[in-house]
């Protein structure tokens, strides 16, 4: 599967990948996270030069959290939403989701979706 690819990839660029929590059921909002997750990869290691990120899934009371943390650079000031963040969100809001970004005290995003 594309998620097992990315673990793997995680692994070939000796990036510890912890996903806690499971998956949702629907599958288009678990496309969206699975992408996000390789999106949040790729900026770990760019961008942070993280070797640690953690993602956690809950589904409570009929809505989604996906929140992804790393423990690379923190961010200085403002992230920049252009490429793949820029799509994340459109992907993310066409499915009726909401994406957070929040740079301090540490890198977090957080989408949410209404199962």
């Amino acid at each position: 599967s594309y998620l097992d690819m990315i673990l793997e990839a995680a692994s070939d660029m000796g990036v510890s990948l912890a996903i806690e929590g499971k998956m949702p059921e629907n599958t288009a909002i678990g496309d969206i996270i699975t992408t996000a997750i390789h999106e949040n990869l790729t900026n770990t290691i760019r961008h942070a030069q993280g070797d640690k990120m953690r993602v956690l899934l809950s589904a409570d009371g009929g809505v989604c959290t996906a929140v992804f943390i790393n423990n690379g650079t923190i961010p200085e000031g403002p992230i920049e939403e252009r490429g793949g963040l820029a799509m994340l969100r459109a992907l993310t809001e066409a499915a009726g989701g909401e994406m957070k970004i929040e740079a301090a005290p540490q890198y977090k995003m957080t989408l949410r979706f209404e199962l």
